[in-house]
């Protein structure tokens, strides 16, 4: 995925082929030179709850933290409460916003992921990573000023801001 700095996106995590998933713990690490999530007010990272554990009458969990207040890492934990129906096939888990703060080009990945069920036996799992390329600030503004109407012709200033 390419980006421009200053962009914002959701990373969104989505799983298939599922049967019986109650919880899902993972590190999410992204390269803090080019990304920052997007943290809100009590400092916990800006997600949404996805539709895969969500729907119903569920009581669902999702807390996602820097790990130690540190960049580099997030600390994800979705839990589903309540409810014993497995839930079964594919579908979103949970979205992450970031914030594109640097040039360069890296990868999402994730690490120490655990998938259980409501016994909190642990599935065997696969995850995939994303790779990232924040390129520079796109053109932002073009100005002409004209001065008056007949009179010599006055050199035009463009002005634009590029990163890099």
């Amino acid at each position: 995925m390419e980006l421009n700095m200053f962009d914002e996106f959701w990373f969104k995590v989505k799983i298939q082929s599922a049967h019986g998933v109650f919880a899902v713990e993972c590190q999410i690490l992204y390269p803090p030179d080019i990304l920052a999530p997007v943290l809100d007010a009590d400092g916990a990272v800006v997600t949404r709850l996805g539709t895969f554990l969500g729907p119903g009458d569920n009581e669902v969990m999702l807390n996602a933290r820097l790990e130690d207040d540190q960049p580099g890492k997030i600390i994800v934990a979705l839990n589903k409460f309540g409810d014993e129906t497995p839930n079964t096939g594919a579908g979103s888990l949970f979205d992450v916003l970031f914030h594109c703060v640097g040039e360069g080009e890296g990868e999402i990945r994730f690490a120490q992921s655990r998938i259980s069920d409501a016994e909190d036996k642990t599935f065997s799992s696969k995850w995939a990573s994303a790779k990232i390329k924040v390129a520079g600030i796109n053109i932002v503004s073009v100005d002409i000023d004209v001065v008056s109407r007949g009179a010599e012709p006055q050199e035009l200033e463009v002005m634009w801001d590029i990163a890099g």
